[in-house]
């Protein structure tokens, strides 16, 4: 949430003023002003939100349904009880899993470049 205020408070206020002077409601500022500029900045937050969330363990040992474990809390199983190649096995695919979503966030985020 941080990450995304960051960005939000960056952004010129002119733009959003303009708008509700001009009779605009707060959704239609949000879509069509606020969103767009901030696009980058939300995904980037996003994307830091979720990468952190593929890793946490806490909540999900907290609340995952019966026989329906996440990977994390299966890892975390494993590490005491199970063959260390299973293991092994499971946090390449957790940090594979991980550098997916990175590098679907990086090409997201990447630069356009504009001919002109």
């Amino acid at each position: 949430m941080r990450a995304v205020s960051s960005v939000v408070l960056q952004s010129p206020l002119d733009l959003e003023e303009s708008a509700a002077v001009a009779g605009a409601p707060f959704l239609r500022r949000l879509s069509r002003i606020i969103l767009p500029l901030n696009l980058r900045g939300v995904v980037g937050g996003w994307l830091l939100a979720l990468v952190f969330c593929l890793r946490d363990l806490e909540t999900a040992v907290l609340f995952y349904p019966a026989g329906r474990e996440p990977l994390t809390v299966r890892l975390f199983t494993l590490e005491a009880n199970g063959p260390p190649s299973v293991v092994a096995a499971l946090a390449v695919v957790q940090v594979a899993l991980t550098a997916a979503v990175l590098a679907l966030g990086a090409l997201a985020l990447r630069p356009r470049w504009e001919s002109r």
